[in-house]
This record gives C-alpha cells, sequence and structure tokens, in this order.
C-alpha cells in the first residue's frame, strides 16, 4: 500500500482515542512497529505526534495519508 488517504475525521477519531496510549516507536516517530530495536522508546501517542495528520503521516511509514477532501 502507497498513500492510501484516510479521511480526517476517521484520523481525529483515532488520535482522540489512542491520544494516552503508550506505544514504542523510534525518535523520530516514523516506525512504531521495530520494538526490538533497542533506540525505540515508549510514549504517549500525543508526545510522538503533536497531532491526527502527523500521526497518519508518519506512523505507519508512507502507506496511509491524511486526507481532507472527503470526496477521496
Amino acid at each position: 500500500m502507497y498513500q492510501m488517504p484516510i479521511s480526517a475525521e476517521f484520523a481525529e477519531a483515532f488520535f482522540f482515542t489512542c491520544h494516552q496510549d503508550r506505544v514504542c516507536a523510534n525518535t523520530d516517530g516514523k516506525n512504531m512497529f521495530a520494538c526490538s530495536n533497542p533506540d525505540m522508546e515508549c510514549a504517549a501517542v500525543n508526545e510522538i505526534y503533536a497531532d491526527a495528520r502527523e500521526m497518519i503521516n508518519k506512523m505507519f511509514g508512507e502507506a496511509f495519508v491524511y486526507e481532507t477532501n472527503d470526496s477521496r
């Protein structure tokens, strides 16, 4: 998958629901799945990502992209 659009509405709900959940992520927030890497830290979602747009655009690499146009 490459840059599949994720609606802003869904992304905002996802961020709000998970913003206090602790996840494993490297310091740039780009990879939350490589938890065996010693450079990974455990932190709340809202400590890693400033908002829903940043979370969607970074958390899953280039698989998804935050989309404000609901017609896509």
